[in-house]
């Protein structure tokens, strides 16, 4: 499927389901101007829908560059401390990732960073 029709199964998804909503009563128009996301293997959103469009999966084996993962890998073993899969989907910089700017709290960053091992 191509990037066009799946904008356009999107706007009919969204018209349709706008039109089962009572219209809100906004004092001025709104207006989307931008879009942003951080999402496996794309560098913009432009990439990840292309990826989408060349149905390519964005799921990976655990880079090296975040963490050796051989030592906690049980494979369909069921261990204490191990971990069952060797895969996901992992953003690109992670290493230029920023917490702080995402107002994430002291403890969340700390066990987020912990947790992915960062570079």
């Amino acid at each position: 499927m191509n990037i066009e029709r799946k904008k356009a199964r999107l706007a009919a998804a969204i018209n349709a389901s706008l039109k089962a909503q009572p219209a809100p009563s906004f004092p001025e128009p709104v207006a989307i101007i931008g879009l942003s996301a951080n999402v496996a293997q794309s560098a913009s959103v432009r990439q990840f829908w292309q990826a989408l469009d060349d149905d390519r999966s964005l799921i990976e084996e655990i880079p090296a560059t975040r963490f050796d993962f051989t030592s906690w890998y049980a494979g369909s073993n069921i261990e204490e401390g191990k971990m069952r899969t060797r895969w996901g989907g992992f953003i690109p910089a992670i290493d230029q990732f920023d917490p702080v700017f995402l107002a994430c709290c002291r403890r969340r960053r700390a066990r987020w960073i912990r947790n992915n091992a960062c570079c």
